[in-house]
């Protein structure tokens, strides 16, 4: 809904390539979510422990879960299965993001040899 102010996020997909034909429908789904008492834009209700981006993911993956009949997610198996998987590859990128920087490396694509082969 906000164009701005989460160029310092990490997309965590909650949907398997494999399932990518329920796009749509988890757009609804998201789309009738964000008109619910979670959703705050301005950050009016916000509170560390239970109304924050980590709260209202689960709220809404657990909405979708119940929607197809399955059983909702702790903040335990949500973290240990979708966030932490993310924040180790975050943190992989982010030390070789430093050492490149602290180094400073100089990245081009390579370019393929045309030249013929004999």
């Amino acid at each position: 809904r906000d164009q701005s102010g989460w160029e310092c996020c990490i997309s965590v997909p909650l949907v398997r390539p494999d399932m990518f034909h329920l796009l749509d429908q988890w757009d609804q789904y998201l789309e009738r979510f964000s008109d619910g008492p979670m959703w705050d834009p301005v950050w009016h209700k916000f509170h560390e422990d239970d109304h924050n981006c980590f709260s209202f993911c689960l709220h809404f993956l657990n909405s979708v879960l119940e929607a197809e009949g399955r059983s909702p997610l702790s903040r335990e198996d949500f973290t240990h299965c979708f966030i932490l998987p993310k924040m180790r590859r975050v943190s992989k990128y982010t030390t070789l993001y430093q050492h490149i920087q602290k180094h400073q490396y100089y990245v081009v694509d390579r370019q393929e040899d045309t030249t013929p082969t004999s």
